[in-house]
């Protein structure tokens, strides 16, 4: 079956698939799982709330059970452990003569044990196998999971794709996740307030639209940018003018948001030392933060008009704490007469 590819995966281990590799000769298993955990997964936990899987983890030696417990924490804290998603354990689930019907229903990752893997054709040899919307996959090859893979290659959408495609495999399923969204562009409200020359694009718009839909209940939707240049030179825009043409484009597009939601908006008068044009980002506090290139405009349209593809590169820890940077140096500034800054509530 056809799957679109999404950037975070819910991603559930067997405790057995552990107890078979228990040692620090599997060092690289147990480091292959991590790496693919902590940058694009979810941790699906069984419907014990992960009492076996502690239980797996303590009879690990040292190393690996500190290796996991960091782990855990640090999913736990990014809002990445999952304790719905299973209302039994793997072995049972795979029990079930029915399983092949769950399994075609719900988009997981199973890494199996060679018993359960055993039970869907999978051993030491196919090591991974598709089974509807779900892959079973044995531990030392989590990364061949085609879900795992797609993750790993989903960054670049070509000309024509279309933004609702984004949406469904890169913005929606982290702003689930996520408790605080900052979109963050210079030229970020150009087209809202009109500015520019030429055909007015509606990314912002369908920014809030796209992120109001995903985000959970309580949490915080933040855009900054500059206060647009008029062209040619006029007299400046009025702060009040400003703010209620932004807040009433955003709210009309998220009007049918039901759960509270905070928006914060922040627009600089000037230019910022250390910050250029290009500088794009989008930051999620369940721990994906991108670069954007070439324009968030390009999301103004139905589809990529490209001639360039819009990539969303993802940063690593030190060039995220740059960005975070960038971003706090904004709404942190410390010449108010400098800012035009509000908030209010959704719905």
């Amino acid at each position: 079956m056809t799957r679109l590819p999404r950037i975070v995966i819910p991603i559930t281990i067997e405790p057995q698939a552990l107890r078979e590799h228990a040692t620090t000769r599997d060092l690289a298993t147990h480091l292959g799982i991590e790496e693919v955990l902590r940058g694009y997964g979810i941790l699906a936990l069984e419907g014990d709330g992960g009492t076996e899987l502690s239980d797996a983890i303590l009879a690990l030696d040292e190393d690996l059970g500190e290796l996991w417990n960091k782990l855990i924490r640090g999913l736990d804290g990014l809002n990445r452990l999952d304790r719905s998603l299973l209302t039994s354990s793997v072995a049972r689930l795979l029990d079930d003569p029915r399983f092949t019907i769950v399994l075609e229903q719900n988009s997981l990752v199973v890494v199996a044990g060679e018993e359960s893997a055993g039970k869907c054709g999978v051993d030491s040899r196919t090591l991974c196998r598709e089974v509807g919307a779900t892959d079973v996959v044995m531990a030392p090859a989590l990364k061949r999971s085609p879900m795992v893979a797609g993750a790993f290659a989903l960054s670049s959408f070509a000309p024509n794709t279309t933004r609702d495609t984004i949406a469904d495999s890169l913005l929606g399923p982290i702003s689930r996740r996520s408790g605080l969204v900052t979109v963050f562009d210079p030229h970020l409200f150009a087209h809202v307030l009109g500015t520019v020359q030429g055909s007015k694009l509606n990314h912002v718009e369908w920014l809030a639209a796209s992120f109001a839909r995903e985000l959970p209940e309580g949490a915080t939707l933040r855009f900054v940018g500059n206060v647009p240049e008029r062209k040619p030179p006029a007299e400046p825009l009025e702060a009040s003018w400003i703010r209620t043409t932004i807040q009433t484009a955003i709210s009309k597009e998220a009007q049918k948001r039901r759960e509270p939601l905070k928006v914060e908006v922040t627009l600089y008068q000037g230019t910022r030392a250390g910050v250029k044009g290009h500088n794009r980002y989008l930051d999620f506090d369940c721990g994906f933060t991108f670069d954007v290139t070439a324009d968030f405009a390009r999301l103004g349209s139905p589809t990529n008009p490209g001639p360039d593809a819009l990539n969303f590169h993802r940063l690593d820890e030190a060039q995220t704490l740059q960005a975070r940077q960038a971003i706090f140096g904004y709404l942190d500034y410390d010449q108010p007469k400098a800012l035009i800054q509000w908030e209010f509530s959704l719905p």
